[in-house]
């Protein structure tokens, strides 16, 4: 069958074989279509400050800034030509911050509630409000410097001296974009936040701490030089004019630029800690910059110190657990004399699971606990709203009784739970009592003869509804279910559930019943594949199977949510939500959310494969005539869509009859494969 989703903001259609961009579906009313229009427009071009093409010139931005910042002083302090590849760098960071404001004026942002903002009007605000002045500022600054710099290095009228005053001057102005490294430590947070997992962030704080050390005294090291070349036209002597103490017995300023800068960048640090230096001032300028220096190192050493030591205990505590958990683990093996084979088994289990960072649930986060029991509950119907809204009936009782996740809270039926790998959901022949829902990670479905059923085996694909089942029936599953990596999957307590269907949900009783009936009868057309009941059935099927009047209560209700969620996606054709609801109510197609979130428009089809017995050749179209009477390609089996209530081989004897009349009386009606 074929399907149309709406997930992420862009229309795709499923083939069984392959996905490309259909038509999109306008699910907005006459009289918002305008501004709906207007929106689509603006997010066709806005660009979502989470995409992966963000997230790339983010980190060209990091690189960029972080080379602005080390070798702009550098060239400066020692009156280095910007020729050659400095040259070149120069203008292709002047090319890309320039690109950055207009990147700035077309991504997106998201507001202190935690929405995304898409539109020009507010996005272009924000910039104003925030870095466009300072942006403007350092551009023009860059800019200018550049053109001064070309016009001295073009000159040939002006004096030696002059020319390079000019080429000075531009690069002290250029000097200026060491200034965005503050733009982009929030930048670099996000980078670091998407990339590095919670278990190293202390280590990665460190990590950067002591980069910014090396760049701080990079920069006071460039500023000591830079100080003794100014100083050298004012005063008599400078710390350049000293010697060495070496056996060359030359001075600093007559040393190797190498010599000069790592000697500059050691006289920096020992500024900031209590290390000792045989460079000193040898004039005011230079004795006032000491004076600064240290009282500088005075306050960030010592702040440095702390943090470095809180974060290296942070490490250590965090280790100290799991070298208890590990001490006490191999003192139990060692009383009780297991064999060695098993206890490295074991021992090598737990220090791979002790390692691993699972996802947080709520029963693991300590500071829940000291929340009020109203707004937990509040937490609590926030957190699984989306997520219950997965399942087609949940989402029709939520859109008909707006407390029923509050109750449902309330009442401890939902929660959400954490699988290891290589750990057992269930196992064959175990009583159903829950049924699951796999928001994260990897699980495998075997059946291994048990109980005469054929033996089977699945993989479990994320967004998958596990054991629908055990609300419908006194069930035991026939299989067993298996983790194949940590996995997080949305738990559903059934007896809790049947309560509070009973006790809560009166006005609901006969939906419920409806889609119970509907399961089991989807259940009943394919006994021979009893393991769906375990590994779960396509919800499209369900309602499908659905009385006419439910089925339609269901597509109005997705008909709304569709257009609710179109509404802010990247779309600017449409088909109308009037056409959509139409298709819905003549059951052309069932709108249904899936596991995954995404809305997904379903049109079941009976598609039939015509074999010549004789050589097994198969009757398949490979091309149809189109408007303008030319041929087009179009390899397709004969098939229709299904009606609602339809039995698959009616339909095929009719299609056969319709479509194919001339080879109608040599075909016969064989077996039937459901996909």
């Amino acid at each position: 069958y074929g399907r149309t989703s709406t997930g992420g903001g862009i229309i795709r259609r499923r083939t069984s074989s392959n996905y490309r961009e259909g038509p999109p579906v306008d699910v907005v009313t006459s009289k918002a279509s305008d501004k709906f229009a207007i929106r689509c427009a603006e997010r066709e071009v806005l660009l979502s400050p989470d995409s992966s093409g963000r997230l790339v010139f983010d980190i060209c931005s990091v690189f960029t800034v972080l080379y602005d910042s080390t070798v702009q002083p550098f060239l400066l302090a020692w009156d280095i030509g910007g020729d050659g590849v400095t040259y070149l760098m120069s203008v292709l960071s002047l090319v890309f911050w320039s690109v950055d404001m207009i990147m700035n004026f077309i991504t997106g942002y998201h507001t202190y509630d935690g929405e995304l903002e898409m539109r020009y009007g507010p996005v272009a605000r924000n910039y104003l409000k925030g870095w466009l002045l300072i942006d403007i500022t350092l551009n023009s600054l860059d800019w200018v410097g550049m053109a001064i710099g070309d016009e001295a290095s073009d000159s040939v009228s002006n004096p030696q001296a002059q020319t390079r005053a000019l080429s000075k001057a531009g690069r002290i102005v250029r000097i200026a974009r060491i200034f965005r490294v503050f733009r982009i430590f929030a930048r670099l947070q996000k980078i670091m936040g998407g990339i590095v997992s919670h278990r190293y962030t202390a280590l990665t704080q460190v990590a950067q701490i002591l980069i910014i050390v090396v760049w701080i005294n990079h920069l006071v090291g460039c500023l000591w030089m830079g100080v003794a070349r100014i100083g050298a036209d004012w005063f008599d002597q400078t710390w350049l004019d000293r010697y060495d103490g070496g056996p060359s017995q030359l001075t600093y300023g007559e040393a190797s630029v190498v010599y000069q800068y790592s000697t500059a960048v050691h006289w920096s640090m020992s500024q900031m800690t209590p290390g000792s230096m045989e460079v000193f001032p040898a004039n005011a300028l230079e004795r006032l910059l000491n004076i600064i220096c240290l009282i500088f190192g005075l306050m960030f050493g010592t702040s440095l110190i702390s943090q470095l030591s809180a974060m290296m205990v942070q490490i250590n505590m965090s280790r100290r657990e799991e070298l208890s958990r590990m001490r006490d683990l191999r003192r139990y093996l060692s009383e009780n004399s297991v064999n060695a084979t098993l206890a490295r088994l074991i021992s090598r289990q737990i220090q791979i699971r002790l390692s691993m960072e699972t996802p947080l649930i709520e029963k693991n986060v300590k500071a829940l606990q000291l929340l009020s029991g109203t707004l937990l509950l509040q937490l609590q119907e926030d957190v699984y709203t989306d997520l219950l809204k997965r399942h087609v009936l949940f989402n029709l009782w939520t859109d008909l009784e707006a407390h029923t996740i509050k109750d449902l809270c309330r009442l401890q039926v939902v929660e959400r739970m954490i699988v290891n790998s290589g750990d057992e959901l269930f196992s064959a022949g175990q009583t159903a009592r829950h049924m699951f829902l796999l928001l994260q990670g990897k699980m495998t479905y075997h059946i291994e003869n048990f109980q005469g059923y054929q033996n089977f085996s699945s993989k479990i694909e994320t967004g998958s509804w596990i054991c629908e089942g055990a609300l419908w029936l006194d069930w035991r599953h026939i299989g067993t279910m298996v983790s194949e990596a940590t996995s997080c999957l949305l738990q559903v307590n059934v007896d809790k559930m049947i309560e509070f269907i009973t006790k809560t949900l009166g006005g609901q009783i006969a939906n419920v019943e409806a889609w119970a009936q509907a399961y089991l009868s989807v259940v009943a057309t394919d006994t021979a594949s009893l393991h769906r009941i375990d590994t779960g059935i396509d919800h499209g099927s369900v309602v499908m199977a659905m009385s006419p009047e439910v089925r339609e209560t269901v597509g109005e209700i997705m008909s709304a949510q569709v257009a609710e969620e179109i509404s802010t996606s990247f779309m600017t054709k449409a088909k109308g939500q009037q056409e959509l609801s139409e298709e819905v109510k003549a059951g052309k197609c069932v709108l249904i959310r899936e596991g995954t979130g995404i809305i997904v428009r379903t049109v079941y089809v009976v598609a039939v494969r015509i074999t010549r017995p004789s050589d097994q050749r198969i009757l398949i179209q490979i091309a149809k005539r189109d408007a303008n009477n030319q041929w087009v390609a179009s390899v397709n089996y004969p098939g229709t869509k299904m009606k609602p209530n339809d039995v698959p081989k009616e339909v095929a004897s009719k299609l056969i009859k319709k479509e194919l009349r001339a080879l109608a009386p040599a075909i016969s009606l064989g077996g039937a494969e459901r996909k």
